[in-house]
């Protein structure tokens, strides 16, 4: 126990006498760490705790995240979090451009966060074990590698779906295999191409051994993390 306590104090500032929110609050602190240099506050690449713009984010999910966790059905879960990400956007009119990609980016790294941390601490301020069936899997380059890759069968936990967003001249996007020269990174994503992502990633995962999205998350980022797909070819964009 007491090293699962340094681990939640070393990584994330966390202790065990905190309360829900003050856990939420570092969680998506942590998460916000993780990808700041994509947020640009007045066209300015900044990452400053003391300022209040970053603060933002923090104390809104800190209060809100939890309403994730009373979902019932899959369809309460995705128009909770449609609603949260929608009001992360606007919060920050005038002083950024947030795309859905931001939003979604900092709501489901911080549940997986939250996973994390309530596994080591176990609060039990939230059900999680039951909810987390309804979580929908960070947006970001490792895992989408291996949600859309083709003809990557060294992998044990790529998927090979064809859901990946590619650039398109016309339609602005279009679904296909992983292209590392056209897809769209995961800060332009708007909820189109999101949506479709999830949606197509949860129908297979649910005929699968995982048990849930964040399952395969979770060991397709384990197996992948630190390595990049460094070339793309015909056969990975058909």
């Amino acid at each position: 126990m007491n090293e699962n306590l340094f681990l939640l104090y070393n990584h994330y500032g966390i202790k065990e006498t905190f309360t829900d929110s003050q856990i939420i609050f570092h969680a998506v602190n942590r998460s916000y760490r993780d990808f700041w240099r994509q947020i640009h506050f007045h066209g300015k690449n900044v990452f400053n705790q003391d300022t209040k713009n970053e603060y933002k984010s923090e104390f809104f999910l800190s209060e809100n995240l939890p309403r994730l966790f009373e979902s019932e059905t899959q369809q309460d879960f995705d128009k909770t979090h449609y609603a949260l990400c929608n009001t992360l956007i606007h919060m920050y009119d005038g002083i950024c451009k947030w795309s859905y990609g931001i939003a979604q980016r900092l709501i489901n790294q911080t549940l997986v966060h939250l996973i994390v941390i309530e596994s080591n601490l176990q609060t039990r301020y939230w059900d999680i074990n039951s909810a987390r069936r309804f979580f929908h899997v960070p947006v970001e380059t490792y895992t989408l590698q291996m949600a859309t890759a083709y003809g990557r069968d060294t992998y044990k936990h790529v998927l090979h779906l064809k859901c990946a967003p590619l650039e398109d001249v016309t339609n602005r996007y279009h679904m296909n295999y992983y292209n590392i020269e056209k897809v769209l990174p995961f800060e332009k994503w708007e909820f189109p191409e999101y949506i479709e992502y999830q949606t197509a990633l949860r129908k297979t995962i649910e005929e699968s051994s995982y048990a849930d999205p964040v399952d395969w998350w979770f060991q397709a980022f384990a197996e992948v993390a630190g390595i990049r797909f460094t070339h793309s070819s015909r056969s990975e964009c058909k």
